[in-house]
């Protein structure tokens, strides 16, 4: 029983197809934020649905243990749907004719069976899904239909679809005519999942205002809340004083796809544009996981270094005076850009790559979208050592307003109370409102 304003204690069944991690990519840092915050309010029993590759590069998982009631691991197996055919047309046609279906599917293990019995024992008052890509997955798994015992709340993070399509507009001319109808159908097909889960969950989330507008226009069943991405208090570092020599830094997990891109384009497009007028020294480091062979090449500029993934990310923005996200394509909110922004640096940014967050352009970021755009950006940047220093200190502060973890990890708790109780236990009410 609920007294008085005391907030229900929530008992969670939390669905991830990633490691949440700590410090690691963008979607586990958010997967382990969300866990985080759950484990504070109630019991979370996790479960990892991980394909074969993923569970090969698993990492120890006592942090996570330490955070939930249990942790079940639930391999998964690509279906028949997901392979690729050597001749034209016919992967495209499969796929088309096997409409909605999913690419991937529970393999059948003991673990399996285990866990579904648990689920069936217990009375949860949610089951948390994070990001859509396991909606599909949800009713094999809880063995009955998602209306009939459970209140489901999906966490979408961005809306993927967006990003498809956005994908397309950047990447499509250079790919073959059956890639671009693949592309095409998956960016169907997801829309009309995200329709689905709007129509089925009892709530959804989205990590920004803006995206939470666009699935209001859509039209929603579901309570629509907004949780940002955030990070720790990190603490931020001293301003670094001109010295003669400037150092962008771009950092970002280098297996995701508008990273890749993002890299490629500011060494063809806009760094050339940025020696011809730089005054002094300049170097750029590009940092992050998994660079394909295309990355690495990029070093072969002197002023160029390509570090791959590092234990921590402190020392890059120690060494860095400004932080650049030339990002074209994708969606949700940059959490490098959050962190640029805890850690005090300036961030230089296209309109995409800013998308989402509240910043006001001059004040706390620089927005800019072309190359010469974005060369002149970086210029005005290391140029004038004033300005950076006040982009950096604004920056940080709204970081400390709106994106620190213990903030947004509370309201998100409160938006969930509310939609399981229909009272958040403060007399607040919390959600997306227009």
């Amino acid at each position: 029983m609920q007294h008085g304003n005391t907030p229900k204690r929530l008992d969670t069944l939390f669905l991830c197809p990633t490691q949440p991690i700590a410090e690691g990519a963008g979607i586990q840092k958010r997967a382990w934020a969300h866990i985080e915050a759950l484990s504070k309010a109630g019991e979370v029993d996790i479960v990892l649905l991980l394909t074969p590759g993923q569970i090969s590069r698993l990492e120890p998982l006592d942090a996570l243990r330490a955070r939930c009631r249990s942790l079940h691991l639930i391999p998964l197996e690509m279906t028949a749907r997901a392979r690729t055919s050597g001749v034209p047309g016919a992967t495209f046609l499969r796929r088309l004719l096997t409409w909605g279906r999913p690419m991937t599917t529970l393999r059948n293990c003991p673990e399996l069976g285990a866990l579904r019995a648990r689920i069936s024992k217990r009375s949860f008052d949610l089951v948390y899904c994070f990001r859509l890509r396991n909606y599909t997955l949800l009713e094999p798994l809880l063995g009955c239909s998602i209306r009939d015992r459970f209140k489901v709340f999906v966490d979408f993070d961005d809306i993927e679809s967006i990003a498809l399509q956005r994908e397309i507009s950047v990447r499509g001319a250079s790919t073959g005519f059956e890639q671009r109808l693949l592309m095409k159908l998956e960016q169907f097909e997801t829309a009309d999942r995200e329709r689905q889960a709007l129509n089925a969950a009892v709530g959804v989330s989205v990590c920004s205002a803006l995206d939470a507008e666009r699935l209001h226009n859509v039209g929603s069943a579901a309570t629509i809340c907004v949780v940002p991405n955030s990070l720790p208090d990190v603490t931020a570092l001293p301003l670094r004083p001109a010295s003669g020599e400037v150092n962008l830094l771009f950092l970002g997990t280098m297996t995701y796809q508008p990273n890749e891109d993002a890299a490629l384009f500011l060494i063809g497009k806009i760094l050339p544009l940025i020696k011809v007028q730089a005054k002094g020294t300049l170097a750029l480091e590009i940092v992050g996981r998994g660079p394909s062979s295309a990355i690495r090449a990029l070093a072969e500029d002197p002023a160029v270094t390509v570090t791959g993934g590092v234990d921590s990310v402190e020392p890059c923005y120690e060494r860095a005076d400004i932080v650049i996200a030339p990002i074209r394509f994708g969606g949700g909110t940059r959490i490098k850009i959050l962190e640029a922004l805890a850690y005090c640096r300036p961030v230089v940014s296209t309109s995409i790559g800013a998308e989402g967050l509240d910043l006001v352009p001059e004040r706390d970021i620089l927005i800019a979208d072309t190359p010469v755009e974005f060369a002149n950006a970086c210029l005005r940047l290391m140029e004038d050592e004033a300005l950076r220093n006040r982009i950096a200190q604004s920056g940080r502060k709204r970081f400390e307003e709106l994106y620190e973890a213990q903030t947004v990890q509370a309201k998100m708790i409160r938006d969930l109370q509310t939609i399981i109780t229909g009272s958040s236990g403060d007399g607040q009410h919390p959600v997306y409102e227009r």
